[in-house]
């Protein structure tokens, strides 16, 4: 593994997915610690992973703090408040059809 060093970050990286420590997996999720080649997989794999975290932590939080959800998503405090607006903007009708489906029943 020490003569092939993207092999040996592949396997880091999906270890670190597997025992969910989600703070390595996005150290492991830099697109520009990869080779060119894979530098657009990678690019598409952390923005999954990330979109994961934020349906987990939707789904597990009714409040959270805005450190802690920048820790889990693998961002810097500032950076997570300016994505979580959009990300609330564009799931908002998911809140408003789910009331509207809880009214109903």
């Amino acid at each position: 593994m020490k003569d092939t060093p993207e092999l040996a970050k592949l396997w880091e990286l999906t270890r670190s997915i597997h025992q969910k420590n989600f703070e390595c997996t996005f150290a492991h999720l830099n697109p520009a610690e990869w080779a060119a080649g894979h530098q657009p997989l990678i690019q598409r794999l952390l923005e999954a992973v990330r979109e994961r975290q934020r349906l987990s932590v939707r789904k597990a939080f009714t409040s959270i703090a805005l450190t802690t959800l920048a820790k889990l998503l693998g961002m810097t405090s500032e950076n997570c408040q300016s994505s979580m607006r959009i990300f609330s903007c564009t799931y908002a009708w998911f809140d408003y059809l789910f009331a509207f489906i809880y009214f109903l029943v």
